[in-house]
């Protein structure tokens, strides 16, 4: 539960930092971007990938009216693959793993 609300946070974090350093005005913003898309990376790999690949390539807001969309749409698609990914998938194969493990040594 604790890892839960930790990695919750961290994913909260990461939006609320890009957000905080967001500059509409500013064509040059080069750094946030790279920066943003590496830390969400960290807490969503390896899914995070297929995530971001989905978020850069489909077309969610081609006419979108700001670039914060360039930010949300990806975090949201990467936080939710990524949740998924350590909050439901990892324990369920630990959890046949572990029963597959015990079944073996009975034998």
């Amino acid at each position: 539960m604790i890892l839960r609300v930790l990695w919750c946070a961290a994913a909260i974090g990461v939006l609320a930092v890009m957000l905080w350093h967001w500059r509409p005005q500013d064509p040059e913003e080069r750094d946030n971007p790279i920066v943003f898309a590496y830390l969400m990376m960290i807490l969503t790999f390896p899914s995070g990938m297929l995530a971001l690949y989905l978020a850069v390539v489909l077309p969610f807001a081609p006419d979108a009216p700001s670039r914060l969309f360039d930010y949300f749409i990806p975090w949201v698609l990467m936080t939710l693959s990524g949740y998924w990914q350590w909050f439901k998938v990892v324990p369920w194969l630990a959890r046949k793993g572990s029963s597959a493990l015990k079944s073996w040594q009975r034998r």
